[in-house]
């Protein structure tokens, strides 16, 4: 899929209007059709306030799957002497 498909379809998941979409990332309704529709690409400054908007990543939006639900990622530190002891 294109990245204009992948907002498209993420925006439509979370229920938000194509308006709601455009007043956040400040361009005209018209302007934001044109990023849905692919005739038009997304600066990387409006591409990280979606990434805000929609709570994703730049690479899930990128590379979005609808199927794929985006696990927490958890982060231990561990500390030398743990590692030896494993």
């Amino acid at each position: 899929m294109s990245l204009a498909d992948n907002i498209k379809i993420i925006r439509e998941k979370q229920g938000l209007l194509q308006k709601e979409i455009s007043n956040h990332i400040d361009v005209d309704k018209s302007t934001y059709s044109k990023i849905e529709r692919g005739t038009r690409e997304v600066t990387v400054a409006e591409l990280q306030k979606l990434t805000k908007l929609f709570n994703l990543t730049t690479d899930q939006i990128l590379n979005y799957d609808e199927n794929i639900i985006p696990k927490e990622v958890v982060i231990e530190v561990k500390t030398i002497i743990s590692k030896c002891n494993t």
